[in-house]
């Protein structure tokens, strides 16, 4: 079974436990592989893979890319559970972060060989230097903190950065679907960001 039809399954399947008992199901898991346990890293792939892919996949675009970027984040996700604190944060938002990170440097190196070209201008802060909103948010993310930020945020502020941020949207794609100017969305990302870092800043 590809990855493409076991995230389907996944999604479609009613879930057989509380949010919370999942929870502390993944994060033992994490938790288990941080201590070199394979079979629970395994387990915690099973469980967690189809909705990883997705995030790779609405931001990538490409299924191959996406499954690029989900392999390469496990891969990092296991080099790296020993540090996972659950007090910090749950194991999901934790993977989410490590794979998006993968997303995120797969989206930068088709940038630099001039492949996302087609999908809209970057953004130019007020020194016309690129903005990656999702390298920028990935900067920023800081556990709870980034919850809470984004909270303070206008409505539409924080619905164009998500759209850029878990969505890989180019900015052209996201005033096609607020139905505003591209310049409006640039501002609206441009302002939410910088309130975001004022506001992590202050949390940190």
């Amino acid at each position: 079974m590809d990855m493409q039809n076991a995230c389907e399954q996944t999604l479609a399947a009613p879930r057989a436990q509380g949010a919370s008992d999942r929870r502390d199901d993944l994060n033992a898991l994490l938790k288990r592989a941080g201590g070199g346990d394979k079979e629970a890293f395994r387990e915690l792939y099973r469980e967690t893979a189809p909705r990883l892919y997705s995030l790779c996949l609405g931001m990538l675009r490409d299924h191959a890319l996406a499954e690029e970027a989900l392999q390469e984040g496990f891969l990092d996700a296991w080099r790296g559970a020993r540090t996972f604190r659950p007090e910090r944060g749950h194991a999901l938002g934790w993977l989410s972060t490590v794979t998006r990170n993968r997303a995120i440097q797969i989206l930068k190196r088709r940038a630099r060989a001039g492949e996302a070209a087609a999908q809209g201008d970057p953004l130019l802060d007020e020194q016309g230097e690129t903005i990656d909103p999702l390298a920028r948010l990935s900067e920023l993310e800081s556990g709870r903190a980034l919850e809470l930020c984004l909270g303070r945020l206008s409505e539409h502020e924080r619905n164009v950065i998500l759209m850029a941020f878990y969505e890989g949207l180019s900015h052209a794609g996201i005033a096609q679907r607020v139905e505003r100017p591209v310049g409006t969305v640039k501002s609206w990302i441009r302002r939410g960001l910088g309130r975001m870092r004022r506001c992590l800043d202050e949390a940190s």
